[in-house]
């Protein structure tokens, strides 16, 4: 476990089956909260933070981090994700994919073909 400042991270399993092949990342400011590693995340005032709505979901979370103001980190922006390992805040897959797939981020079930 790392903590700074503002964030303190937790250091995911090697092999998790979140991502498949692979991701592109790019600092975005994450808003203050709590997140976890495979989270969907979405356009909020002030940044990027909890999914409110599929219509705006633009990035995966790569890790656990509680931040305690606005701070930008790398997240996820591209890539296939496995639709398991997502948590979606409430929000209907089929949504959630079409909004991501249209960013660049493919979301599908592993094994499936």
């Amino acid at each position: 476990m790392t903590t700074h400042a503002s964030t303190t991270t937790t250091n995911a399993p090697a092999h998790d089956d979140l991502i498949g092949g692979e991701v592109k990342t790019i600092p975005l400011p994450l808003v203050a909260g709590t997140y976890t590693r495979g989270q969907v995340l979405g356009t909020v005032a002030g940044g990027i933070g909890a999914l409110t709505s599929a219509a705006v979901a633009t990035a995966i979370c790569p890790f656990d981090v509680t931040l305690a103001e606005a701070t930008d980190l790398a997240l996820y922006v591209g890539g296939e994700f496995n639709e398991d390992k997502l948590n979606l805040n409430g929000q209907t897959l089929a949504d959630v994919k079409i909004a991501l797939a249209q960013r660049g981020i493919y979301i599908r079930k592993w094994g499936a073909a």
